[in-house]
């Protein structure tokens, strides 16, 4: 299916706007924010965010780590407001 010239522009903006948001999170864990995943296995410290959205939990899975699956939700929002960081403006009014 074919993209128009907005569509495509839409898409850029989204994924920049991500992109921001998982640099500024991993930032702050970087300079100390403690940040706790809620799972139904439990309640992990997040390490980082991958691009892919995936949350690695170092001391989850006996020591060996698990990356959870995540997306821009609720979850995502409220891991950002522990790290302490501001939502992009696309999504604030969503915060």
């Amino acid at each position: 299916m074919a993209t128009t010239k907005a569509e495509r522009a839409r898409r850029a903006y989204v994924n920049e706007a991500l992109r921001d948001e998982m640099l500024c999170f991993n930032c702050a864990i970087e300079n100390g924010k403690r940040v706790i995943l809620h799972t139904f296995n439990g309640d992990y410290l997040v390490a980082y965010v991958t691009p892919q959205f995936e949350y690695f939990t170092p001391t989850s899975n006996g020591g060996f780590g698990n990356h959870w699956a995540g997306c821009n939700d609720s979850t995502w929002a409220n891991l950002m407001r522990q790290a302490g960081v501001a939502r992009h403006s696309m999504w604030a009014r969503l915060a």
